[in-house]
């Protein structure tokens, strides 16, 4: 076996996140990694939704920016991948820019979500597996999820039914708990 003339199949290597240290102190080289990794998403999203090359770039940028002024803030802790907070940051963004234009050829409920593959839920499972991953969650995890997505009730609603402070902490918590279940999802 050793002149095996089967082909070798090419896997992209996707470069390392740069830290949350370096960005937050500003390192210039972080965040031009963390740009050149974001921007093939982030163009993907906004030429899927009307948008130009040059859009995404300066979305990019403001992205940065942001992400860059709110780790210098002391209570800021990013919970999720640096790309992730990016991509989220420019989609909002697009979706403001898209609003206060008043693009009325364009429907703003119908754009295409495209959501990098990191952050994909798990959107095969069946009831008996989703059942399964919610009794992994402890019971006001499963209370919340069930009552936000099942009952459809609101953020005040469940924070009042839960005795929980607000419905800012209702969110904060269904954001948790979703992670969670994604977590349990990928072990399965």
């Amino acid at each position: 076996m050793l002149f095996d003339n089967t082909p070798k199949l090419r896997t992209k290597k996707v470069p390392p996140e740069p830290s949350i240290e370096a960005l937050r102190t500003g390192c210039a080289d972080a965040y031009q990694a963390l740009s050149r990794q974001c921007f093939p998403m982030v163009w993907k999203y906004i030429r899927n939704n009307h948008g130009s090359r040059e859009d995404a770039i300066d979305l990019l940028q403001e992205a940065m920016v942001v992400l860059y002024r709110n780790l210098q803030k002391e209570n800021f802790v990013l919970t999720c991948k640096a790309s992730s907070y990016i991509y989220a940051v420019c989609r909002q963004n697009w979706l403001y820019f898209l609003r206060k234009q008043k693009l009325s050829s364009i429907d703003i409920t119908s754009l295409v979500d495209t959501v990098p593959e990191e952050t994909k839920p798990v959107e095969s499972l069946t009831d008996e597996q989703l059942n399964a991953l919610l009794d992994k969650l402890d019971q006001v995890s499963r209370q919340l999820l069930v009552l936000f997505y099942y009952q459809n009730k609101s953020l005040e609603e469940i924070a009042a039914q839960l005795n929980l402070t607000s419905a800012n902490t209702v969110k904060v918590r269904k954001f948790r708990c979703l992670n969670r279940l994604k977590q349990f999802a990928k072990c399965m």
